[in-house]
């Protein structure tokens, strides 16, 4: 019971850390919209398809330029967040992939009902442990700090919003990454 529940946030929250300690050691000179081609469709698009979340993620075609090990983790986080948030609102979340209206940056993100979480504040949804003040005894607080920084580390940006899709009030969580050329 709790003590499987504590062990696997404990578990969780040390492959976070190790995974943002990544982010800042690996590399440091390196430049955004450099390194290997990876297909972020490809990734979102498997993870999504174990665990059911609804998604418009195509199988492949969103390239851009980086370290697929960090995308690959960034792309883990926002599944699991996706996954949470599904969980302790009752509402399904949504995943989409699209190019933003520049066609320069891919921008990827879901939605979960705002109307479960009116307590969500958009401008904090980066902040450390934001995850876990919300839902309490979620094991993800550092999980979209991780995507911020592995976002920002390849050029891009951690993205909340929240709007009306729909006539349904949706909080958007996600990332925007640059295509590769």
């Amino acid at each position: 019971g709790d003590k499987v529940d504590l062990r696997r946030q404990v578990e969780n929250l040390h492959s976070a850390a190790d995974t943002g300690f990544a982010v800042t050691r690996r590399d440091p000179d390196r430049k955004p919209g450099t390194g290997n081609q990876v297909d972020v469709a490809q990734r979102l698009h498997q993870a999504l398809n174990r665990t059911g979340i609804q998604h418009n993620v195509p199988a492949h075609g969103a390239v851009l330029l980086g370290d697929a090990a960090l995308l690959e983790a960034m792309v883990d986080h926002l599944v699991r967040v996706a996954s949470a948030l599904a969980a302790a609102t009752g509402e399904p979340s949504h995943f989409d992939l699209v190019e933003d209206p520049t066609g320069q940056n891919w921008h990827i993100w879901f939605s979960v009902a705002g109307t479960a979480l009116p307590q969500w504040h958009v401008r904090e949804a980066f902040a450390p442990y934001y995850v876990t003040r919300i839902l309490r005894g979620s094991p993800h607080g550092l999980s979209l700090v991780l995507v911020d920084a592995v976002a920002r580390g390849h050029g891009g940006r951690g993205l909340s919003d929240r709007e009306t899709i729909e006539g349904e009030d949706r909080i958007l969580i996600g990332a925007a990454l640059p295509r590769s050329a």
